[in-house]
Protein backbone atom coordinates (compact mmCIF):
# COMPACT_ATOMS: atom_id res chain seq x y z
CA UNK A 1 0.00 0.00 0.00
CA UNK A 2 1.38 3.65 -0.53
CA UNK A 3 1.68 6.22 1.73
CA UNK A 4 -0.14 9.15 2.08
CA UNK A 5 3.08 11.53 1.00
CA UNK A 6 3.94 8.75 -1.92
CA UNK A 7 0.26 9.09 -3.21
CA UNK A 8 0.67 13.11 -2.92
CA UNK A 9 3.69 12.70 -4.81
CA UNK A 10 2.10 11.22 -7.63
CA UNK A 11 -0.65 13.28 -7.60
CA UNK A 12 2.24 16.53 -7.72
CA UNK A 13 3.81 14.38 -10.28
CA UNK A 14 0.75 14.25 -12.92
CA UNK A 15 -0.05 18.27 -12.44
CA UNK A 16 3.37 18.81 -13.51
CA UNK A 17 3.83 17.44 -16.37
CA UNK A 18 4.66 18.85 -19.33
CA UNK A 19 2.61 18.05 -22.68
CA UNK A 20 4.89 15.59 -25.12
CA UNK A 21 4.09 17.97 -27.96
CA UNK A 22 7.29 18.92 -29.73
CA UNK A 23 9.73 17.55 -28.21
CA UNK A 24 13.24 18.27 -28.62
CA UNK A 25 15.48 15.48 -29.21
CA UNK A 26 18.91 15.91 -28.03
CA UNK A 27 21.49 15.22 -30.93
CA UNK A 28 23.86 14.79 -28.74
CA UNK A 29 22.33 11.52 -27.65
CA UNK A 30 20.53 9.99 -31.53
CA UNK A 31 21.26 12.26 -34.43
CA UNK A 32 19.85 9.62 -36.85
CA UNK A 33 16.27 10.12 -38.50
CA UNK A 34 15.02 6.40 -37.57
CA UNK A 35 16.20 7.36 -34.48
CA UNK A 36 14.74 10.56 -33.93
CA UNK A 37 11.41 8.93 -35.27
CA UNK A 38 11.51 6.11 -32.46
CA UNK A 39 11.67 8.30 -30.10
CA UNK A 40 8.68 10.41 -31.42
CA UNK A 41 6.34 7.44 -31.81
CA UNK A 42 6.98 6.44 -28.07
CA UNK A 43 6.21 9.93 -26.96
CA UNK A 44 2.90 9.41 -29.10
CA UNK A 45 2.43 6.44 -27.70
CA UNK A 46 2.75 7.95 -24.04
CA UNK A 47 0.49 10.29 -25.00
CA UNK A 48 -2.39 8.43 -26.38
CA UNK A 49 -1.65 6.44 -22.60
CA UNK A 50 -0.55 3.41 -24.19
CA UNK A 51 1.38 1.61 -21.55
CA UNK A 52 3.34 -1.00 -23.81
CA UNK A 53 5.50 -0.51 -26.91
CA UNK A 54 8.45 -2.39 -28.78
CA UNK A 55 11.37 -1.21 -30.28
CA UNK A 56 12.92 -3.23 -33.17
CA UNK A 57 16.20 -2.52 -34.22
CA UNK A 58 18.82 -4.25 -36.19
CA UNK A 59 22.20 -4.63 -34.02
CA UNK A 60 24.18 -1.76 -33.66
CA UNK A 61 21.39 1.02 -35.26
CA UNK A 62 21.94 2.51 -31.48
CA UNK A 63 18.86 1.06 -29.18
CA UNK A 64 20.95 1.76 -26.10
CA UNK A 65 20.75 5.23 -27.37
CA UNK A 66 16.87 5.68 -28.70
CA UNK A 67 16.48 4.65 -25.00
CA UNK A 68 18.32 7.39 -23.38
CA UNK A 69 16.58 9.79 -25.25
CA UNK A 70 13.31 8.60 -24.47
CA UNK A 71 14.49 8.88 -21.06
CA UNK A 72 15.85 12.64 -21.91
CA UNK A 73 12.84 13.75 -22.89
CA UNK A 74 10.54 12.08 -20.46
CA UNK A 75 12.75 13.20 -17.63
CA UNK A 76 12.59 16.71 -18.90
CA UNK A 77 9.19 16.47 -19.27
CA UNK A 78 8.66 15.62 -15.56
CA UNK A 79 7.41 11.84 -16.63
CA UNK A 80 10.13 9.71 -15.17
CA UNK A 81 12.21 10.52 -12.19
CA UNK A 82 14.24 7.57 -11.54
CA UNK A 83 15.04 4.74 -14.19
CA UNK A 84 15.81 1.20 -13.94
CA UNK A 85 18.04 -0.25 -17.37
CA UNK A 86 17.92 -4.15 -17.10
CA UNK A 87 20.43 -6.15 -19.91
CA UNK A 88 20.74 -9.58 -19.98
CA UNK A 89 24.79 -9.66 -20.31
CA UNK A 90 27.22 -7.59 -18.67
CA UNK A 91 28.72 -6.46 -21.99
CA UNK A 92 25.41 -4.29 -22.75
CA UNK A 93 25.63 -3.26 -18.78
CA UNK A 94 28.90 -1.52 -19.24
CA UNK A 95 27.64 -0.19 -22.97
CA UNK A 96 24.39 1.27 -21.43
CA UNK A 97 26.25 2.73 -18.30
CA UNK A 98 29.17 4.43 -20.69
CA UNK A 99 26.44 5.76 -23.04
CA UNK A 100 24.24 7.23 -19.73
CA UNK A 101 27.16 8.89 -18.54
CA UNK A 102 28.01 10.68 -21.85
CA UNK A 103 25.00 12.67 -21.68
CA UNK A 104 25.65 13.40 -18.22
CA UNK A 105 23.48 10.91 -16.51
CA UNK A 106 24.49 9.72 -12.95
CA UNK A 107 24.80 5.65 -12.78
CA UNK A 108 24.72 3.78 -9.95
CA UNK A 109 24.88 0.02 -10.07
CA UNK A 110 22.00 -1.74 -8.57
CA UNK A 111 22.97 -5.70 -8.43
CA UNK A 112 25.39 -7.26 -10.42
CA UNK A 113 24.67 -11.30 -10.77
CA UNK A 114 26.33 -13.34 -12.94
CA UNK A 115 23.43 -14.11 -15.13
CA UNK A 116 20.98 -11.02 -14.64
CA UNK A 117 23.14 -7.39 -13.94
CA UNK A 118 20.72 -4.64 -13.03
CA UNK A 119 22.06 -0.89 -13.30
CA UNK A 120 20.07 2.28 -11.96
CA UNK A 121 20.51 5.57 -13.79
CA UNK A 122 19.81 8.32 -12.09
CA UNK A 123 19.51 12.03 -13.63
CA UNK A 124 22.34 14.47 -11.90
CA UNK A 125 20.15 16.72 -11.10
CA UNK A 126 18.20 14.54 -8.71
CA UNK A 127 19.85 14.60 -5.22
CA UNK A 128 18.98 10.84 -4.28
Amino acid sequence: FFTQEELQLEMDGRTSRIPLENIRISDDITNRPYQKEAVTAVCDAITNKHRKMLIVQATGSGKTRVSISIVDVLRRHNYVKNILFLADRKALVKQAKNNLQVVKFQVKPLVSLDLVPLVVALPTTLNV
